[in-house]
């Protein structure tokens, strides 16, 4: 009770207004303005804004604030107002004795006669766009081009001013501060327009000037036929003398005029905008208001100079101590309802005018029937969660540390409640510290079951408000609940997201196989009338699941998700850290979606980071740190003017250039920068820029200079567009085209001469060398053929003592074995042998009938040599002429050697030796030497176990030979020697040469 009674004690009901005014944006010295005393604007026919102010001048293209002031050439830095003429320069306006103006980035001084003197300069500009200015002596001066001209009054002019009474007198006498030269006298009955410069007197009867003859006026501004008369604090009077045309502007047309309260007049964009300090009327030439545009707010805080509506119809007002406010066109579709200082957290409505909302900071209002309530609560209840209306007069609204129910002006929290509290004895203890409130997440209200679903960080409460029984779901910690259809509560937990179903009665965690969205973090859930999902995450955008499938929308991909409002339209609201963003549900669409608009600063909205939103019919209702804004769902004030694109330098290796000269640059000007910029006010420097090289993808940046290095010698061509917050593109792209010569000595006439010249050189050297090549050629094909020759008959005279080394070696056998009669006869056939060998051995080559014989004599010998140890079988094909097939002598012998020493020697039965000659594919002659001897393997041990191991050259000079041969004569001889086994054991070996018997 007691905890009660201090909360009820703590609540305050105050009345409020909610005033609808802008979310300007201000512009201060904390910006880079040089005072907060802002005279006024203008724009330039470029585009960009003029400040001028007590303390200087300054230019603004939407990102940066440039000043100037006395330090860069200004004649004193309390400058009123600023003129532009039609060639572009920029007049001051100033107390000088000299006059000044801008041109480009300069300030310059116009150079006129000594004798002249301005002790105050007032510079104005004439419709044709030519500056007037007026001297100490009232003597008018034009300023055209870089020439003044001087003029004198007239005689009759003259005689006018002497003699007030001529005409029958005059009330009152306006001079007009645009055109100096020109006064208009507003007599009782007729008024007389006077050209001082001419000799010319207009006279305008009483019928065709009604409305002069109600004030007494002391200004004019005059274009074309159309006079404007106003004076200060009073009516504004706009009169076409050719048409008698009049429009008639009061007190209340111009915002609740004071007496005294100042009235300016300026003609921009071809229309007259007449601005007081709480309003700015447009009005056409054809004296039609085409915008009227009241800032009562801005007035409150401080009193307003002037203002101007720009040519891209947004709005700058200068204030006396408060620098300068911008609204962008768009913005007058938002305006701010109330807590321009809190942030508003929650927003809710009943689509019948009821509007609800709550702060961070302990408090909440609404909107019923027409009346504003704002309600201030305890702080301890914290910052406020939820809002859920029930009905008319009647909602929740959910804070950190409390609920509180608002029923028809009477406000309750809920533990005031007598509810019957269902489930478990322990829990029925636990719950009377839960109603205190602590970590309230979320509300849901199920209005075809009357409960309150309520959603903590210790678990999940459903209240029956009907039968007043409250019972617990689950202890799971709860962030977010909504519903689908009747049966099927959706809630966002801790691990993802989960459901809980009537019939289950249970609290499931969701879980898809193909998607990690469910283990995000889930920051608010809605269902829409097809019973889709609709999920906002923290960082991974909005997600859908439409009961088969989940899928990602794309413009939101990266988003933190604040809040999702699904209204009666189908549209998706989406609250984000980046904006607010409309999402159209089309269950056409891949997604069920279609993106509309992304609405931000440039809107209207005070801040990108979005808290809460609400939609109705004709509204979106937006919470941010900076209050609740009102936007127009209609967008009545569109602005489709795209950025406008400067290229404002070019830098060729540091030094500013010219673009003609980048058609001659060198080759060592390879260095270049091009700074650019767009001016889109509305972007807020938010601007992308496409750049494209010829040839190459377009890339994105917001980067406003583009830097090429160490480019090489060629012609390139660059094109820069700039596109807008809201995605409008340029419509006239920077194109850039540049040419960098090649260095003189890759110039086509230097290549020339270096081709031709060199062509020559080695034609030539080539000339001379042939020559040397031919002569050494024969030379080396000379010495090549001997040495070879010599080498072949060293190689053939290393066969013969071989041979005869071996053939020695059998007799010596025989002599030992004491068997002279077998001495003998091997002697007798070795000398026959030798005779032979010596024949074959004057010649390259030998006959194969000649190879055959020799070879026959040979195996004879040393079959006698090893006592008749094996046979021998010597086979010739019949189709080969042994007496006309040549081959290299003694070319067989050394593979039949090792057959018999290696092979079949060490056998202890008696072995086999075949050679056999056969003819292959027509011009192969094919000399096979096969033994069943013990195989290579096995007579490589034996020879490396021997005491005596005697190297064999016999095979190393048959190789040796067949090289020469090839290098001397092109010889074709190949070589294979294989193993022979018998079911894996070696049985002989078998070497088979081949010899090409073409020419």
């Amino acid at each position: 009770m007691n905890y009660l009674i201090s909360f009820l004690f703590s609540i305050f009901v105050v009345s409020i207004s909610l005033g609808q005014g802008y979310n300007f944006i201000n512009y201060t010295v904390d910006d880079g303005l040089p005072s907060n005393n802002v005279y006024g604007t203008i724009q330039d026919d470029r585009g960009f804004i003029w400040i001028f102010t007590d303390k200087g001048i300054t230019r603004y293209d939407g990102y940066d604030f440039m000043t100037y002031t006395v330090q860069d050439g200004l004649p004193t830095n309390d400058i009123w107002s600023m003129t532009e003429d039609h060639l572009g320069r920029i007049w001051l306006n100033c107390f000088s004795k000299d006059i000044y103006y801008l041109e480009g980035d300069s300030i310059k001084k116009f150079l006129v006669d000594k004798s002249i003197k301005f002790n105050t300069f007032r510079d104005h500009c004439d419709y044709n766009g030519n500056i007037w200015v007026l001297n100490d002596n009232l003597h008018y001066y034009k300023i055209d081009g870089d020439s003044i001209k001087a003029f004198v009054l007239g005689e009759v002019n003259q005689k006018f001013i002497e003699n007030k009474n001529i005409y029958g007198g005059f009330d009152v006498k306006v001079v007009n501060p645009k055109f100096p030269y020109k006064h208009t006298w507003i007599g009782k009955d007729t008024v007389w327009e006077v050209h001082l410069l001419k000799e010319d007197i207009k006279i305008y009867p009483k019928e065709d000037t009604t409305c002069f003859f109600l004030r007494e006026f002391r200004r004019e501004l005059s274009r074309g036929n159309i006079r404007v008369f106003y004076k200060a604090g009073e009516w504004v009077i706009i009169w076409n003398h050719k048409t008698k045309q009049t429009l008639c502007l009061g007190p209340d047309d111009l915002g609740g005029l004071k007496n005294g309260g100042a009235i300016y007049v300026n003609y921009i964009n071809g229309k007259f905008q007449i601005n007081t300090e709480n309003k700015l009327v447009e009005v056409d030439t054809n004296l039609t208001i085409t915008d009227s545009f009241y800032f009562p707010n801005l007035s409150k805080r401080s009193r307003i100079h002037r203002a101007i509506r720009d040519k891209y119809g947004n709005y700058w007002v200068a204030t006396h101590s408060h620098g300068l406010f911008f609204l962008a066109h768009e913005s007058k579709n938002a305006q701010q309802l109330a807590y321009t200082n809190r942030s508003a957290n929650v927003l809710e409505g009943d689509g019948k005018g009821q509007l609800v909302w709550a702060t961070d900071d302990a408090r909440f209002g609404y909107l019923i029937d027409g009346a504003h309530k704002e309600l201030e609560v305890s702080k301890t209840f914290g910052i406020a969660k939820k809002v859920v209306i029930r009905d008319a007069n009647r909602f929740w609204v959910g804070f950190q540390n409390g609920l509180l129910y608002f029923d028809h002006g009477k406000i309750s929290s809920v533990e005031d409640w007598n509810v019957t509290v269902k489930g478990e004895e322990d829990w029925r203890k636990e719950y009377k510290k839960i109603t205190r409130g602590k970590n309230i997440k979320d509300l849901f209200y199920d209005k075809k079951s009357e409960s309150l679903w309520v959603g903590l960080s210790k678990g999940l409460l459903r209240y029956d408000l009907v039968n007043m029984e409250v019972e617990l779901i689950t202890s799971l910690r709860i962030n977010n609940i909504s519903q689908e259809g009747s049966d099927t509560i959706w809630l966002g937990v801790r691990d993802g997201l989960a459901y809980w179903t009537e019939q289950d009665g249970i609290v499931s965690l969701f879980k898809e196989r193909d998607n990690e969205l469910f283990s995000q973090n889930i920051l608010d859930l809605k269902v829409d009338r097809f019973g889709r999902l609709w999920v906002g995450t923290d960082g991974y955008g909005v997600y859908c699941y439409d009961g088969t499938r989940t899928y990602s929308l794309e413009h939101t991909s990266t988003e933190i998700v604040s809040q999702l409002f699904i209204d009666v339209e189908d549209n998706l609201w989406v609250g984000t850290n980046n904006g607010l963003k409309q999402i159209k549900l089309d269950a056409t669409q891949p997604d069920c979606s279609r993106f509309i608009r992304k609405l931000t600063l440039n809107d209207g909205i005070p801040t990108k980071d979005i808290l809460s939103v609400y939609a109705d019919s004709t509204d979106v209702y937006i919470g941010t740190s900076h209050g609740i804004t009102k936007l127009s769902k209609t967008f009545i004030w569109n602005d489709e003017s795209p950025p406008k694109l400067y290229l404002t330098k070019i830098l060729v290796n540091g030094q500013e250039t010219s673009e003609q000269d980048l058609m001659n640059l060198t080759y060592k000007q390879n260095e270049l920068e091009f700074i650019y910029f767009a001016i889109s006010y509305k972007s807020y420097g938010q601007i992308t820029y496409e750049r494209k090289q010829q040839g190459g993808e377009p890339s994105m940046t917001m980067e406003r200079s583009w830097v090429l290095e160490n480019q090489s010698s060629g012609s390139y061509s660059l094109l820069i567009s700039a596109i807008d917050v809201e995605g409008r593109k340029s419509e006239d792209p920077i194109e850039i085209n540049f040419q960098i010569a090649p260095p003189w000595w890759q110039s086509w006439w230097f290549s020339l001469l270096m081709a031709l010249g060199f062509i020559l050189f080695v034609a030539g050297i080539a000339l001379i060398r042939v020559q040397n090549i031919k002569r050494k050629e024969e030379l080396t094909s000379e010495i090549n053929k001997k040495f070879a020759e010599l080498e072949l008959h060293a190689l053939q005279s290393q066969m013969n003592p071989h041979f005869v080394f071996n053939a020695l070696g059998a007799i010596q056998f025989f002599i030992h074995k004491g068997n002279i009669d077998m001495a003998d006869e091997f002697l007798a056939q070795f000398a026959q042998l030798m005779r032979l060998f010596l024949e074959s051995s004057k010649n390259k080559y030998v006959t194969l009938e000649q190879e055959i014989d020799l070879l026959r004599r040979y195996v004879e010998i040393e079959n006698i040599r090893f006592e008749d140890s094996f046979s021998f079988e010597l086979k010739v094909d019949e189709d080969l002429h042994t007496h006309s097939i040549l081959l290299p002598s003694m070319l067989i012998q050394p593979f039949i050697e090792n057959a018999i020493n290696h092979g079949l020697f060490h056998m202890k039965q008696k072995g086999d030796l075949l050679v056999e000659f056969r003819l292959e594919k027509e011009d192969t002659l094919a000399c096979i030497v096969e033994d069943n001897g013990i195989g290579r393997v096995a007579a490589q041990k034996i020879k490396e176990q021997s005491r005596h191991n005697h190297v064999s050259r016999g095979m190393q000079i048959v190789e040796e030979r067949i090289k020469t041969l090839k290098a001397m004569e092109e010889s074709h001889i190949t070589i294979n020697i294989e193993d022979l086994y018998h079911e894996e054991h070696a049985c002989g070996t078998r070497s088979i040469i081949y010899i090409s018997l073409e020419e």
